[in-house]
Order: structure tokens, then sequence, then C-alpha cells
């Protein structure tokens, strides 16, 4: 469930846990490689967005 972008909460209540602590412990080796992949693609467009959109001011 970590790997595929849920949170401990939400982990923690489908597993039926109390605590987010056992969500945590669970999901402390998921491989979320694959997530921050599509986190840094995602940054990187936005950045190139706003560097194409970016208002220049006429010089005086």
């Amino acid at each position: 469930m970590r790997q595929l972008g849920f949170d401990d909460r939400t982990i923690a209540d489908a597993l039926g846990q109390e605590t987010l602590a056992m969500a945590q412990h669970y999901a402390k080796r998921a491989n979320i490689e694959p997530k921050m992949g599509k986190v840094v693609r995602r940054l990187e467009r936005r950045w190139q967005h706003k560097q194409k959109t970016r208002t220049v001011k006429p010089a005086s």
C-alpha cells in the first residue's frame, strides 16, 4: 500500500490497526522509488512550466 502512495493512517485503517506505529513498521521496507520517480517528474514539469511562463518586466 505504501508503494501505491497510501498514507500511514489509511494503511493502518485498512489493516485494522489502531496505531500508526504498526503501519509505519510494516511500510518502512516498501520500495517507494517508483512513486518518488513520479513525484520528481511532476515537480520537473511544474518547474519547466513556470520557467516558460515567467513574467518579464520591460526595461525602463
